[in-house]
């Protein structure tokens, strides 16, 4: 078993511990806001954030690293007093482009 309750096994990804300040982009009433967070982990398939924004399953919104907003689909939101409470499991609605230099991480 893993931190979040799956077994290693059964993950579709390697995931890779990775701490990397992301913001992620939420649609709301008022118009795209922007709420910080930072990554714990992440595999070609998706992401690990802690973050102190409310989040949905299946909500949609974007994860900025660099310039470029990534689209993401919510796959679990942590319990409320569990250990992954302030923490969501995000799918990349397509996988991300790899950065070509280090412009791209600018």
């Amino acid at each position: 078993m893993n931190g979040s309750g799956v077994p290693v096994e059964a993950r579709r990804c390697r995931r890779i511990p990775v701490r990397l300040p992301v913001n992620l982009l939420i649609d709301s009433a008022v118009g795209e806001i922007s709420h910080p967070g930072v990554t714990l982990d992440m595999s070609e398939g998706g992401l690990r954030v802690q973050t102190v924004a409310a989040l949905a399953l299946a909500q949609l919104l974007g994860v900025v690293f660099s310039r470029h907003p990534e689209p993401c689909r919510v796959a679990w939101v942590g319990a409320a007093g569990s250990r992954q409470q302030g923490e969501a499991g995000l799918e990349f609605v397509k996988p991300p482009a790899l950065p070509s230099g280090p412009t791209d991480l600018v």
